[in-house]
């Protein structure tokens, strides 16, 4: 098959799934081409067999969110022009937008007046925003709305299909999209890497500078506010036992210097190592090898965790948010614990209580999951589900 993905995103989840796939696909003998924003760094990730075909992406200003949506809906409208040529020119077999969550409305419009103009098309849908019930103001309910509406119409043609990483999200699609059925969307896992070095935790300490003696929590991440790293921060004042908590990922909404006033807030028993800014690819094993244990002190309720999906690799135990996408796979696979989402007294104590068991956690059910997320089953799955919708 002549496959071609799409994504415009370079962050460090969209850039691990994406290079996965495209690297599974091609060495199982597919023409794969990759269409994305601009050749960024991390385009070493994917392997040289693949045609990467690089769309200028229109810089849209964000600060008003019904101004910016409109537009930026507006503009990918004109990119789905420019994706079908691409398509037409190296005859692709399928579309898979790989980062699905913003383009229905652009699709929707472009095949209301193209209708036989697109290969078949797949779209992983990562946070199904437009299913809430609550959205932040009216601007984002017209927008959930409209985008439910496209969804729905899009469906309803054979040739579209939906990825889902979570059961959850599976459920709440079906239940906000008439035509939504299990014929049309599947859940299929994100995939998980293999490790890119082996390395003994105490080794990974040496490279970190960091202390193997001390209990070592791992924040890993962007910085945002939903991600909840002052949450992480205000819950280990609590915890009574020593311990250590690394936080690396860029900054966002929470800065280096917050992660200071942090620490000069910690009791003595907690110490917390500022990592913030850009990981190298090199680095970023060393941290998980370093971890027992990955904490996901995330506010919000819906999407999943590249963290954790790299924490399991390394057979690390998971500390997550329930009620969440992120607390059901946590559940449902046995990968550690769980918290009240938003409560730092819950996660506190979910934090001493992994402090005082730490040697008693079986970690065959991560190691399990690990092995059943790996990106060479899963990209079976997704060749699959290409070869039916072709």
């Amino acid at each position: 098959m002549n496959i071609g993905l799409v994504d415009f995103n370079w962050s460090g989840h969209h850039t691990v799934y994406n290079s996965l796939l495209c690297t599974y696909l091609s060495d199982v003998g597919h023409d794969v081409t990759y269409i994305t924003a601009d050749k960024h760094e991390k385009i070493k990730q994917f392997p040289e067999s693949i045609d990467i075909n690089k769309i200028s992406q229109p810089t849209i200003a964000m600060d008003n969110f019904k101004v910016s949506m409109i537009e930026s809906q507006y503009k990918k409208y004109n990119l789905v022009g420019e994706i079908k040529g691409i398509c037409d020119k190296n005859q692709i077999d399928i579309l898979h937008y790989t980062y699905f969550d913003y383009w229905p409305l652009p699709l929707f419009a472009f095949l209301r007046i193209h209708p036989h103009d697109l290969p078949p098309i797949a779209g992983t849908i990562h946070r199904d925003r437009f299913t809430t019930s609550t959205p932040q103001s009216i601007a984002h309910r017209v927008f959930y709305s409209l985008t439910q509406m496209a969804i729905d119409s899009l469906l309803s043609r054979d040739s579209i299909h939906i990825v889902s990483h979570s059961g959850n999200m599976e459920r709440r699609i079906t239940q906000s999209v008439a035509s939504a059925t299990e014929e049309n969307i599947t859940t299929l896992p994100a995939p998980t890497p293999d490790k890119d070095h082996d390395i003994p935790r105490s080794e990974a300490h040496s490279i970190l500078g960091t202390n193997e003696d001390l209990p070592t929590i791992l924040f890993f991440g962007n910085h945002s506010y939903e991600k909840g790293p002052d949450l992480l921060a205000k819950s280990v004042r609590e915890v009574t036992h020593p311990l250590q908590v690394i936080y690396a990922g860029p900054e966002q909404e929470f800065k280096s210097e917050d992660i200071d006033s942090w620490k000069q807030k910690s009791p003595a028993n907690v110490k917390i190592i500022n990592r913030s800014g850009y990981v190298p690819d090199d680095k970023v094993d060393a941290y998980f090898a370093a971890a027992d244990c990955v904490v996901l002190p995330y506010r919000r309720e819906r999407g999943i965790s590249g963290p954790l999906r790299r924490g399991c690799v390394f057979d690390t135990h998971i500390i997550g948010p329930e009620a969440s996408d992120v607390g059901e796979i946590i559940r449902s696979n046995s990968l550690g614990q769980l918290f009240q989402r938003n409560s730092v007294e819950s996660l506190s104590e979910q934090i001493d209580v992994f402090c005082e068991n730490i040697n008693r956690y079986p970690r065959s059910e991560v190691r399990k999951y690990s092995k059943e997320q790996n990106w060479k089953t899963v990209g079976k799955q997704i060749e699959t589900l290409y070869t039916e919708l072709v």
